[in-house]
């Protein structure tokens, strides 16, 4: 078990929640604090339910040689209006054949943090993620269980640092320190000030060196929706990436909650 855990382990940024969902925007900016910027861009009006297709492509960096291992997987995600959880997420991989039937279920809590387990099909029953598993690797790339989770306004702190042209696009800078788990010393995000599409994360280590750098490089569009479809994490320290390519997306189709429960993992 301990195996599969660190073999499965490692992520989006408390942010991959938040981007892989689309959203159109309501808000202007104005006069704003780095909670105003967070809270506008996480606030804006979201799909209910998403189905898509993700690639992991992670090139391993070792004595200068490169490994790469891909791994596949369909995710699915459903958002609430009321009640104690703000959204339920499935991850069910499909490729290699060593993982495929593998699957995580996510509850995100509206009162902060996420309840997550891990189903293997060899042991035939769903096991909860511990939250010091959350700074492990995710499938072995370069992401981890923590970045799966979204913004916790409950226990992080956000700071406005500045503004900057990234890309062409006019962006503000946003400090995030978090909470005392977190493998983190700080974030850094940079979030378009014109549509509050997330376009850069710095991750700094507990030393407070730079550790790696999420760009994400392609959004695309849907009646006014805004999904990102491709997001590159690079370990800065090691040199190894992870490019994480979203497809077949399709929103607000019809999700059962069955979907979302422990016993559908053993039982699809």
């Amino acid at each position: 078990m301990k195996y599969w855990i660190a073999f499965l382990g490692g992520m989006f940024v408390k942010i991959l929640l938040s981007f892989l969902l689309g959203f159109t925007i309501s808000l202007q900016a104005g006069q704003l604090t780095g909670r105003d910027v967070i809270i506008n861009m996480e606030s804006s009006k979201k799909v209910l339910t998403t189905k898509m297709n993700i690639k992991l492509t992670h090139t391993d960096v070792k004595h200068g040689k490169e490994k790469v291992k891909i791994r596949e997987m369909v995710r699915y995600h459903k958002r609430y209006s009321k009640g104690n959880y703000k959204s339920k997420s499935l991850l069910r991989f499909i490729k290699p054949d060593i993982i495929k039937g593998t699957c995580f279920l996510i509850w995100s809590n509206r009162s902060g943090g996420n309840d997550q387990w891990l189903f293997l099909p060899k042991l035939k029953t769903a096991k909860r993620i511990e939250s010091k598993v959350k700074t492990q690797r995710f499938m072995n790339t370069e992401f981890s269980y923590e970045d799966l989770e979204s913004f916790n306004q409950t226990d992080e702190q956000y700071f406005l640092k500045g503004e900057e042209n990234l890309n062409g696009q006019h962006c503000y800078i946003v400090e995030v320190i978090g909470h005392t788990q977190t493998q983190y010393k700080r974030r850094l995000v940079w979030i378009d000030s014109q549509n509050w599409l997330l376009r850069r994360v710095e991750f700094y280590d507990k030393n407070n060196k730079l550790f790696k750098v999420l760009t994400i490089s392609e959004y695309q569009s849907f009646e006014n929706y805004n999904f990102s479809t491709k997001l590159i994490m690079k370990n800065i320290q090691t040199g190894s990436q992870t490019v994480m390519d979203v497809s077949d997306i399709k929103y607000n189709i019809d999700l059962p909650d069955s979907y979302f429960t422990k016993e559908s993992l053993v039982k699809p």
